[in-house]
């Protein structure tokens, strides 16, 4: 069976100090994931998977809440960064005119 991936959603947010700069929702067959991260760093924009923080001896520590294989993981981060700057360049386009 092969996997379908549907981006639903690519939010641009202002960019942020820890430059994140856009949050992301995305179907895998029947399931919806929401709140992927695209970071953008050194020019460079990345997709964190969403997770779940926890402090635990007065530290923070991050917990992914889904996992997947790796040849699907970097067909998820290639199809995010695309629709990523699909989002970027329809904004710079609303914005000209």
């Amino acid at each position: 069976m092969s996997t379908k991936i549907e981006i639903l959603k690519v939010k641009l947010i202002e960019p942020r100090d820890n430059g994140l700069v856009a949050f992301a929702d995305l179907r895998v067959n029947d399931v919806v994931i929401r709140d992927f991260r695209i970071f953008k760093q050194n020019g460079k924009p990345f997709v964190q998977t969403p997770y779940t923080t926890m402090k635990k001896g007065g530290r923070l520590h991050f917990h992914s809440i889904v996992d997947f294989p790796e040849e699907l993981k970097v067909e998820i981060n290639a199809r995010l960064i695309t629709a990523f700057f699909g989002e970027v360049e329809r904004a710079n386009d609303n914005s000209i005119r």
